[in-house]
């Protein structure tokens, strides 16, 4: 984080009158480590995508994860999962996805199964309440989450759009939205993270989907 964004966000919580999160300031290093360290969730949930995948195509998702590596990487690297989509759709297809699918259900995925943007925006909120010492309640959490599911779809195209569907989620359950300054200093390597993500779990879901239907060939070798 930035000398600037640590000066912002002190001068807004000076403005509001409120006391510089007495919890993040008493424990800053250790409220950083916390945040790192709740990252874990989010690596288990990629490796659950994986094991889900796994009892529809056995083995093959391996060889689905180094087919698609190339687009993860072009996701990670531009921060936007959109510019990996094109190319996307050729490898989907060369796995041995039919075409029909592939052009279904990949867009739909654009916009509705935005696994990273969901799990970074959950995990974002959590760790802003943590900083400003806000105890959330078990049906507190799991309603966001579901908040989250909804309000985060459409931000595939977007670099750091989850930025906003965050405010607003903040706001709902009286977070500080000053927060959102601790995360601008890591945000763009967070938001190369989300988009591979994004890229990954629609990439298995095509897959997942034309197994269930029967149409998964064989890989086409080039």
């Amino acid at each position: 984080m930035s000398p600037v964004h640590i000066a912002a966000f002190l001068i807004l919580q000076a403005d509001d009158g409120a006391a510089p999160v007495p919890h993040s300031a008493t424990y800053g290093v250790s409220a950083i480590v916390d945040m790192v360290r709740n990252s874990g969730p989010v690596a288990i949930a990629v490796l659950g995508l994986l094991l889900i995948a796994s009892l529809f195509v056995g083995r093959r998702v391996i060889d689905l994860v180094v087919t698609v590596k190339d687009m993860i990487l072009l996701a990670f690297n531009t921060a936007t999962s959109e510019a990996a989509f094109p190319r996307l759709m050729v490898e989907l297809e060369n796995f041995g996805c039919p075409p029909r699918i592939v052009s279904f259900i990949l867009p739909l995925g654009y916009s509705f199964n935005l696994d990273g943007a969901m799990l970074y925006a959950t995990f974002a909120s959590l760790f802003i309440a943590q900083a400003y010492n806000i105890h959330l309640s078990l049906g507190q959490e799991v309603s966001m989450l579901l908040v989250l599911m909804l309000t985060s779809k459409g931000v595939a195209g977007v670099p750091r759009a989850v930025l906003a569907v965050l405010t607003s989620t903040l706001l709902m359950y009286n977070i500080p939205q000053q927060g959102l300054l601790l995360l601008l200093g890591i945000d763009q390597i967070l938001d190369m993270a989300r988009a591979a993500t994004n890229v990954l779990g629609n990439s298995i879901a095509v897959v997942v989907v034309s197994k269930w239907e029967g149409e998964l060939g064989e890989a086409v070798v080039n």
